[in-house]
């Protein structure tokens, strides 16, 4: 394939490792293709933090142009890496979510106030790693990025593209 030819995938699924492995050994054989351009048609609620930040690894890498186009929703894991993108567009009607990181744990590590405590410290830890992504690539500052997570609210694509979370409305 040459740089000129296009790829088209789409990722309309949850974020985890049995969806992002498969779709990194992709963008890993189209690498070894020629690196075409990437059009990437999202919709997805998101997942896993560790498996979102891999894809926002394997696409922000890719060594090809890359974009997305965001049809439906871009929640949660799906929305950080979207931020990996050469071009993160949305369909008119999209909606693009952020939010702070929740998770569920054990009764054990709730009764253990070290485990508790680790697991705080490996949330916030992760957390600032996401606040950063969409911190630069938006329009706002890191405390206006805490802050539209702390609101867990779904933005249109007018309101995703007024604050930087998308490039282009389609």
């Amino acid at each position: 394939m040459s740089k000129e030819s296009k790829q088209f995938l789409s990722f309309d699924t949850k974020v985890d490792q049995e969806n992002v492995d498969p779709f990194i050994k992709t963008l890993n054989s189209l690498e070894k293709n020629g690196s075409p351009l990437l059009e990437i048609k999202i919709t997805s609620y998101g997942g896993s933090v560790s498996h979102g930040l891999a894809l926002y690894d394997a696409i922000r890498l890719y060594p090809g142009h890359t974009r997305a186009i965001v049809i439906g929703t871009a929640a949660s894991m799906a929305a950080v890496f979207l931020q990996a993108f050469d071009e993160r567009w949305a369909a008119t009607h999209a909606e693009i979510t952020v939010h702070n990181i929740s998770n569920t744990f054990s009764l054990d590590v709730l009764r253990n106030d070290t485990q508790q405590q680790q697991k705080i410290h490996e949330l916030e830890v992760s957390q600032d790693l996401i606040y950063a992504i969409l911190a630069k690539r938006t329009n706002l500052t890191l405390k206006a990025v805490k802050k539209l997570c702390k609101e867990d609210r779904a933005q249109n694509a007018e309101e995703a593209l007024a604050i930087g979370l998308i490039d282009k409305i389609v």
